[in-house]
Formats: C-alpha cells, sequence, structure tokens
C-alpha cells in the first residue's frame, strides 16, 4: 500500500514530501503527503490498460483511506489491520 501512495504522489503530485506508517494496537495507518491540493479521484477502472488501478487496490484493500488538505498540498491515508 504504501509504493501504491508513493506512485501516485509522483505521477499526480509531484512525488511525496512526507511518508509515515502509524502502528496503534492492531491498526496500521500509512499516510503520505505531496505538494498537489486537489484530492485524488480514482479514474474509472479498465483492466485492459496500463495504470490507473492504484486506489483501486487500495479501496478493495484498506479499511477505510482518505485525503486530508494541508498547508502545501494533501496526505492521503489509508487504515489496515495487521
Amino acid at each position: 500500500m504504501v509504493s501504491e501512495l508513493v506512485a501516485n504522489a509522483a505521477e499526480h503530485g509531484g512525488g511525496a514530501t512526507e511518508i509515515a506508517v502509524v502502528l496503534d494496537g492492531r491498526r496500521v495507518t500509512v499516510s503520505v503527503a505531496d505538494a498537489e491540493p486537489r484530492p485524488p479521484a480514482p479514474r474509472p477502472a479498465e483492466p485492459s490498460l496500463p495504470g490507473g488501478h492504484g486506489l483501486h487496490v487500495v479501496e478493495l484493500l484498506a479499511l477505510a483511506w482518505g485525503a486530508v488538505p494541508g498547508p502545501r498540498g494533501k496526505t492521503v491515508w489509508a487504515d489496515f489491520h495487521r
């Protein structure tokens, strides 16, 4: 999941500016910040084409995910059980 979020930050947000992995009991939260203020938007799934699947993978595997605006862009996060 970290690699999916970092790849999205690299492709759509100018690169990751911060990466965090936080363990809280059995919950793991992964977050990646970038300089793009626009929130992520999954593209329509097109299995026959390369790319555009990262957020769909995150959505399928995460308990929850989202994005929060920041002073210099946004942070995309995803929660998982470990």
